[in-house]
């Protein structure tokens, strides 16, 4: 819950402004906004992903004064020090299923979910069962699994195509922005 409070709400709360954005870009015709609002969208989060990740790397105190089990404080700490590594994958999948959604493409994102439950359950096995790992086998999971998503989104879209991601990236679009 602390995750899904502290980063993966906000997140999609931020992201969602891409629904509004992107959805008017490529409508009207004007497709390089697509990529650039994605990709600026995904800078962002990378940003933001700075102090919640130093928020998590820190967190024992304050779960050691909120929670009356001490172990369950240290074992929820060190859950969000592991889940560190999941922020990036997060954001990047968060701004790619809307630029997806933005060019009527709801079934892609569905697809690469169908596809991350199984896998992530896999590496849940794997990590948590196979190699022994117990709890800490879970948050490494999750980051793996939350950092596949969007390769899998990109992989979807090089294999099937019908997309063109040559709009991100381009580092002029860096500087060009205006509040």
């Amino acid at each position: 819950m602390s995750a899904v409070i502290t980063c993966f709400a906000p997140f999609q709360g931020l992201a969602t402004a891409l629904d509004t954005l992107c959805s008017q870009s490529y409508g009207s015709g004007q497709k390089e906004l697509v990529g650039i609002y994605c990709q600026r969208m995904m800078l962002i989060l990378l940003a933001l992903s700075v102090p919640i990740a130093v928020l998590w790397a820190f967190a024992e105190p304050t779960f050691l004064s909120l929670l009356p089990d001490v172990d369950t404080a240290i074992l929820c700490s060190r859950y969000l020090k592991i889940l560190i590594f999941a922020i990036p994958g997060f954001g990047a999948f968060e701004a790619g299923k809307r630029f997806l959604q933005a060019q009527a493409l709801f079934k892609v994102t569905t697809y690469i979910l169908l596809l991350g439950a199984p896998l992530h359950a896999a590496f849940l096995w794997l990590f948590v069962w196979k190699l022994e790992l117990g709890f800490i086998g879970a948050p490494i999971s999750v980051a793996i699994t939350r950092n596949l998503l969007p390769l899998l989104l990109v992989a979807y879209v090089q294999i099937f195509g019908g997309i063109k991601f040559h709009y991100l990236w381009q580092s002029q679009h860096l500087l060009e922005w205006q509040f």
